[in-house]
């Protein structure tokens, strides 16, 4: 490889030009990573408010993708250890639940996704506990799945179980 290669990668740069360097650090939390420029990059405008604002929430959006799927993860590892129990309360018992239910409503997409692959799961008992439908176990967890489906595509209002 040519010990040069910055001035093959860049055309417009003639040799004895400074060598690429490193772009100002970008505002604390924000997605934009430092990229390599040349001088003659150093012009361009900042991104407009709009897009840094789409950036950022996209940056967020990621960030909690991965704390739920490492919360998630940590959920579903107690739940292995309680598969042999017959109390059902077992399986949501647990700081990993807590912490996902704190994450409130925003996370509502990201279970539905999960419930929609895994509809034997305990997933309606997260949505039970983040919409306050409080206090209400069933046996049969595939209607659950049908009442949160429809609750969450249509709108639909999820009825309380019968006693």
């Amino acid at each position: 490889m040519d010990p040069d290669f910055t001035h093959q990668l860049l055309p417009d740069s003639p040799p004895d030009q400074q060598p690429p360097r490193l772009a100002k650090a970008p505002p604390s939390g924000s997605f934009i990573k430092p990229t390599l420029m040349t001088s003659a990059h150093a012009d361009i405008p900042p991104p407009n408010p709009l897009a840094m604002k789409c950036i950022n929430d996209l940056a967020a959006t990621t960030d909690l993708s991965l704390r739920f799927n490492t919360t998630v993860d940590r959920w579903h590892a107690h739940m292995e250890t309680q598969r042999f129990s017959s109390f059902s309360g077992a399986y949501i018992d647990c700081a990993a639940f807590d912490e996902l239910a704190g994450m409130g409503s925003s996370i509502v997409p990201h279970i539905m996704i999960a419930y929609s692959a895994d509809r034997e799961g305990w997933w309606y008992m997260l949505l039970n506990e983040i919409t306050g439908r409080k206090g209400t176990l069933s046996t049969d967890k595939r209607a659950e799945y049908g009442r949160w489906e429809g609750w969450y595509v249509g709108g639909a209002e999820v009825e309380r179980l019968p006693a």
